[in-house]
């Protein structure tokens, strides 16, 4: 927090977005996004809600309809309890099932949960798109750039659709 602090002060025109993540051994994944932005909500200005990390186990289950309507409410009550408003935005996983797209845009449509935008995406855990030959095919984790280009354009697009531009 203290760089950050620095950070702001040294370039104070500059914009600071604060990727939130949940720990990955943490009893309460929510409770970690709500002390991010208890610990950052004077310095940021803008915060992500990272549920599409890849690398930590079973956090997109946080993309679920109830899951997600209890993240983002106590996620909105914590930031509208700071003395700042700081804007939110979700960071959604790739690898989404229309029913996810539709569960999803509902719940951030919503006058409770509604956030100021969504990140679509992260990186995809599909090997989909890959030569069978690539050395990378086998791997664990996340994969970005030509791997996700045709996916995550067809993500925006299906998202902007199923949220009437909003």
């Amino acid at each position: 927090m203290a760089r950050v602090e620095e950070f702001k002060k040294k370039y104070p025109t500059s914009v600071i977005g604060i990727n939130l993540g949940a720990n990955k051994e943490s009893p309460d994944r929510i409770h970690d996004y709500c002390q991010g932005i208890e610990a950052f909500s004077n310095t940021a200005d803008y915060f992500v809600i990272n549920i599409s990390s890849p690398n930590t186990p079973n956090l997109r289950e946080l993309q679920k309809s109830e899951s997600l309507k209890t993240l983002l409410e106590r996620v909105i009550r914590t930031r509208d309890g700071q003395s700042r408003k700081v804007p939110l935005f979700l960071k959604v996983a790739p690898d989404l099932t229309e029913a996810d797209i539709k569960s999803i845009s509902q719940t951030v449509s919503d006058k409770k949960t509604r956030v100021d935008g969504l990140i679509v995406c992260n990186t995809t855990v599909s090997r989909d798109s890959l030569n069978t030959n690539s050395p990378v095919v086998n791997e664990v984790g996340g994969l970005s750039g030509k791997p996700l280009e045709k996916k995550s354009t067809e993500l925006v697009s299906r998202f902007y659709k199923e949220l009437k531009g909003i």
